[in-house]
């Protein structure tokens, strides 16, 4: 898979995702980019050093802010998983399940958003929902190398785990009690 944009690949880098090959725009050369240039040097990633046409043509877009990284595929997590995080920080787990986001830029601006709120993991349907894919990660500005997904054949058998797990459900639509006047203290699952 190959992601791309300097935020997404520092944090995978810092995330231990198995970075293959650093390509790098000849001439990228701000303060961010060589920052970024070091880490991968200290990490002793492979750089690959390339002129923007070829950029463009690896990942079809000119917005890869002359950095593009070819990763391993994204590794999903359980539902356990997302359990056993919270456990271990000590914490009340805190779930998102997405019910069909198709749009990976809707997938990558909620990954970034529940990580800044301190989400331990998100579910996913394995049909009629989008995979993590390089606009995923574009979008959710490296977020996604933070965050536990698991994709499951059945939402509903996953909402009737966690409850009986303690977490208690709750639906978000258009309308309702606004999010920040709700009393969300406990385990819980919002469903978006």
């Amino acid at each position: 898979m190959l992601i791309y944009g300097k935020n997404a690949i520092r944090e995978a880098i810092n995330s231990g995702k198995t970075i293959n090959k650093l390509f790098v725009e000849n001439g990228a050369k701000d303060n961010v980019g060589a920052a970024l240039l070091n880490l991968a040097r200290e990490k002793k990633i492979k750089i690959v050093f390339e002129t923007k046409q070829n950029m463009q043509k690896k990942v079809n877009t000119n917005k890869h802010q002359g950095f593009v990284a070819e990763i391993t595929d994204f590794e999903y997590s359980s539902t356990q998983d997302i359990l056993a995080l919270a456990e271990s920080k000590g914490e009340l787990p805190f779930v998102v399940i997405l019910d069909s986001i198709m749009d990976p830029h809707n997938l990558g601006a909620i990954v970034r958003t529940a990580e800044a709120i301190g989400v331990h993991g998100i579910i996913l349907q394995k049909d009629r929902a989008v995979a993590v894919n390089e606009t995923v990660y574009k979008t959710s500005a490296g977020a996604i190398s933070n965050m536990k997904i698991a994709r499951v054949t059945n939402l509903s058998n996953e909402i009737n785990f966690l409850k009986k797990q303690g977490l208690w459900v709750y639906g978000l639509e258009l309308g309702g009690e606004p999010l920040y006047k709700a009393n969300l203290r406990g385990p819980i699952a919002l469903v978006v």
